[in-house]
């Protein structure tokens, strides 16, 4: 029953933004660094616009799986999200040095820094661990329940 009294308004104030801005913050990552792998990998072909589709498609099935891992108290998560921005931050760094592409480079990487700063924080981490006590409670109270019956 310690489950049911956890004060989750105190928990939404101080760790939504913070989620939610890392989510943000890759999600802009990902656009821009598949934008930019598309151009400079797909140049001239006639399909272009599809394998940049299905490239977000995937980052963005990853995401909100490693996003929902981590929601439900498992911090392997925020390894795969880690490794996702990483290569964001590398494709967008190649793709800095071709010509007309330094902008969006540019607020690609930026984006992928901001990002792993985020996902870098302290108040990230503390999140991360209060959620992995919230699942072991909840473990505690279904077997408890399971075992009541």
């Amino acid at each position: 029953m310690m489950f049911l009294a956890i004060p989750w308004g105190k928990f939404i104030k101080r760790f939504v933004l913070i989620k939610a801005l890392g989510a943000l913050l890759t999600m802009v990552a990902i656009a821009f660094a598949c934008g930019v792998t598309a151009d400079l990998c797909f140049r001239r072909h006639p399909n272009q616009i599809e394998y940049m589709f299905a490239l977000m498609m995937a980052c963005s099935i990853v995401l909100g799986n490693a996003q929902y891992s981590v929601a439900r108290g498992r911090s392997r998560g925020t390894c795969w999200i880690m490794g996702m921005l990483v290569m964001c931050l590398v494709a967008s760094g190649i793709g800095y040095f071709e010509q007309g592409m330094r902008l969006v480079s540019l607020i690609g990487m930026l984006s992928a820094a901001l990002a792993l700063a985020c996902y870098n924080s302290r108040r990230y981490r503390q999140m991360c661990k209060r959620l992995q006590v919230i699942r072991r409670m909840r473990e505690e109270w279904i077997a408890y329940e399971k075992l009541r019956r």
